[in-house]
């Protein structure tokens, strides 16, 4: 009788703990994305972010596709995004072209500030370092 009662708080204690790493995954936010540019791992969805929001915030025209494909003309929007937002002052980012802590999280505070909170930017922010 006291054996059945270990066995079935084990299996309960079993269930429990699968239950709680099973609804901790890999769409909670992360500060721990790669960096996206050239020499990075530049994954579509973080890809097509940046693209989004250097369209958004970058100053430019036309806008670039966002297709999440890293090539030159994504390259050139986040260094124009990464421009503006040096010469007015509302971030020290470096003109390089890559999107790393500093230009993820300026596009994301960017975007939040504007109010952007649809299903992109959840999206976005388990997407981009920051």
């Amino acid at each position: 009788m006291k054996l059945r009662r270990t066995s079935r708080a084990a299996v309960g204690l079993g269930v429990a703990a699968l239950s709680l790493f099973a609804f901790t995954g890999t769409a909670q936010a992360t500060s721990d994305m790669p960096y996206i540019g050239y020499g990075y791992p530049n994954f579509a969805p973080g890809v097509k972010c940046a693209q989004q929001f250097s369209n958004i915030f970058g100053g430019y025209w036309p806008p670039i596709a966002e297709d999440g494909k890293y090539g030159p003309d994504t390259n050139w929007a986040i260094k124009q995004f990464q421009s503006r937002m040096l010469r007015t002052g509302q971030y020290n980012l470096s003109v390089d072209g890559i999107v790393g802590k500093a230009t993820g999280g300026a596009m994301l505070d960017l975007a939040w500030r504007s109010g952007i909170r649809d299903a992109r930017y959840g999206q976005c922010y388990a997407a981009l370092p920051f």
